[in-house]
């Protein structure tokens, strides 16, 4: 009778560890992997476009509103900034309060360590440079944190600056000028608006980290389909 009871504590005992086992591996095939393989559901957060909608493509795919960028030129480095390819934070760092643009670097310095394993991230911190000396708070203060890698400051011309502003204030219409000089944009590879925050504000300087994660793995999976 013994060696009977120890016989079914043998036999039951291992289910109670391949049953649970079976049950994740057929969850992770039927409800992960597979939608994830056919695309037929957004396994990632997707984050929205800013900007008016330009229109439809033969695709059935929609075009979105799609920034012009200038050349940003960075004084410190002697060269111009590649943008193909990368995803970008741009920051306006001319004619901003002392004290809030050391706010915003100091948010931006807490979070830039954190996501400077992202391939392509470029923080640009963009100045006026037909002004010598106007800009020097706000270039010393980018200077003083920045890390070199992934954040510097650059400068164009003042006609470029005041068309890339109002891109924005056409894109966001709640956007301000006075709102602009703390506000930071993310914009994906396609140089489209996916992201608006205060640099001021921690909290929302933690959804930037936050949204430049699900926008990078957004970016791979677009990738990885265009390959398939």
């Amino acid at each position: 009778m013994g060696s009977n009871l120890s016989l079914k504590k043998r036999l039951i005992l291992p289910f109670f560890f391949v049953a649970p086992a079976v049950f994740c591996l057929s969850f992770y095939y039927y409800f992960v992997r597979k939608p994830l393989i056919q695309n037929n559901v957004p396994v990632f957060k997707r984050l929205q476009h800013y900007g008016p909608i330009k229109g439809v493509t033969n695709n059935g795919d929609t075009l979105y509103f799609k920034l012009n960028y200038p050349n940003f030129y960075s004084p410190q480095k002697k060269e111009y900034l590649n943008t193909d390819g990368r995803i970008i934070v741009i920051q306006f760092a001319e004619n901003i309060d002392e004290k809030e643009q050391e706010m915003v670097c100091a948010n931006l310095f807490r979070i830039q360590k954190r996501v400077n394993h992202i391939k392509g991230l470029k923080f640009v911190s963009v100045i006026d440079g037909s002004k010598k000396n106007a800009n020097q708070t706000a270039v010393e203060n980018v200077r003083r944190v920045h890390s070199g890698e992934i954040w510097d400051f650059y400068s164009v011309s003042n006609s470029a600056i005041d068309s890339l502003k109002q891109q924005f204030l056409k894109a966001l219409p709640n956007l301000t000028n006075d709102s602009l000089k703390t506000s930071l944009f993310l914009i994906d590879p396609n140089q489209q608006i996916r992201g608006h925050y205060y640099g001021n504000s921690i909290n929302a300087v933690n959804t930037l980290q936050a949204e430049i994660v699900v926008l990078n793995g957004e970016v791979k999976f677009n990738k990885k389909n265009q390959k398939n």
